[in-house]
């Protein structure tokens, strides 16, 4: 075998090495009903405050953020490495999780109803 043909090779199995480190190099996002009702509100909120949707979602991270022993971008990498994703977004993450699911949902309930009081859950 020529040494040009073992470089080609030895190329080709470390890339499909690499690839397989992770399950999916191109995810995908299931849409769930829970994210489904996610995004109508917060689109309801953003027209309400006339801000972007990308913003408001921002918005609600900060809030999130502050109540949160962790916050949501070291969900979003932890969900990612226990699932083998090479990336993955921050609704999935917080949805796998029931506390931070409950969570995000009182915050967006409580800025619908700026009345309502947002109560974390104790985190253990």
């Amino acid at each position: 075998m020529h040494k040009d043909d073992e470089l080609f090779l030895d190329g080709l199995i470390e890339s499909v090495n690499n690839k397989s480190r992770y399950k999916d190099l191109s995810y995908k996002s299931v849409n769930t009903a829970w994210k489904s009702d996610i995004f109508k509100d917060v689109k309801f909120l953003a027209l309400e405050n006339q801000i972007a949707l990308n913003q408001q979602f921002r918005k609600i991270y900060t809030i999130f953020n502050n109540l949160s022993k962790m916050s949501v971008s070291d969900i979003q990498k932890e969900y990612c490495k226990n699932k083998s994703f090479a990336k993955c977004y921050p609704l999935d993450a917080i949805e796998a999780d029931a506390k931070y699911k409950e969570l995000f949902k009182q915050i967006i309930d409580a800025l619908k109803d700026k009345n309502k009081e947002i109560k974390p859950k104790e985190e253990n």
